[in-house]
């Protein structure tokens, strides 16, 4: 009888199950956190092969997007969530540049500054060939420019600390991950925030759907340094506005953003 060890085997199933939860969203400590319709739910279709690192690039992707997008001091707060759809050839080619440089902005009252050949690196692993990078100054509020050098190709900016711990903004948690042949759909619910007490003193975070304030749902502990999501979820879950986020697969067998719809 054949003796094989399937130690690999048994390893590789189990980094594909963390990361497709780690996509899925949280993971409720307990039946009575979040109702049904918000627990955790991860759909593969027809026996789908995904490369593990495609779970990586779409990680790095989402988390690129919520630096982005949930920052109050730029122009592009929110910008992806004011659109009942919003495809990538649709999208503000300045909020699409700005996209792929904010996760490494470093807020340090001096001058910085980022090779052009990084941004474009993060912006085609973001976009893919969807759309054309062009590298061009970026405005990302009244006050701060991200200035491009096109002799040198290179970023330039200066951006002030921020001493507050407690920042007013969007916050996103993954709901669910579907896995198909040509794309990975992930769903998400976005709130907004806002902390009550002054800098870092802030106890308690009222929870907005969004930053317009039209209708706020309520108040929620601190917990990480933010507002409890656990508890946001459990209380509010089916009130929040939520939104898909559609990756396709390249030929080079990565996935690219290609559409943010709201569903609800």
């Amino acid at each position: 009888m054949e003796i094989y060890n399937k130690k690999p085997y048994v390893i590789t199933i189990v980094i594909l199950i963390i990361l497709i939860l780690g996509l899925g969203g949280y993971i409720a400590y307990d039946k009575l956190l979040a109702k049904k319709e918000e627990a955790k739910v991860v759909t593969i279709v027809n026996d789908v092969k995904i490369n593990l690192n495609a779970f990586y690039q779409i990680s790095s992707t989402l988390e690129k997007l919520d630096t982005a997008f949930n920052n109050n001091s730029s122009n592009y707060f929110g910008y992806i969530y004011k659109n009942k759809k919003l495809s990538i050839k649709n999208f503000d080619p300045n909020a699409l540049l700005y996209a792929s440089v904010a996760s490494d902005l470093i807020p340090s009252n001096t001058n910085q500054s980022i090779p052009g050949n990084k941004v474009k690196g993060n912006y085609e692993k973001m976009f893919g060939t969807n759309v054309k990078y062009n590298p061009i100054t970026i405005i990302m509020n009244d006050t701060i420019k991200i200035n491009y050098d096109k002799v040198n190709d290179i970023y330039t900016y200066n951006i002030p600390v921020n001493t507050s711990n407690y920042k007013s903004g969007y916050i996103t948690t993954n709901t669910k991950t579907v896995l198909e042949e040509d794309q990975i759909i992930i769903t998400r619910k976005v709130f907004y925030v806002e902390y009550n007490g002054n800098g870092n003193d802030a106890t308690k975070a009222d929870v907005y759907t969004n930053s317009n304030k039209d209708y706020r749902l309520g108040s929620v502990s601190i917990k990480n340094g933010q507002a409890n999501v656990y508890e946001v979820i459990s209380k509010y879950g089916s009130r929040l506005n939520t939104f898909e986020y559609t990756f396709i697969k390249n030929s080079d067998e990565d996935y690219t953003l290609y559409r943010i719809e709201k569903i609800k």
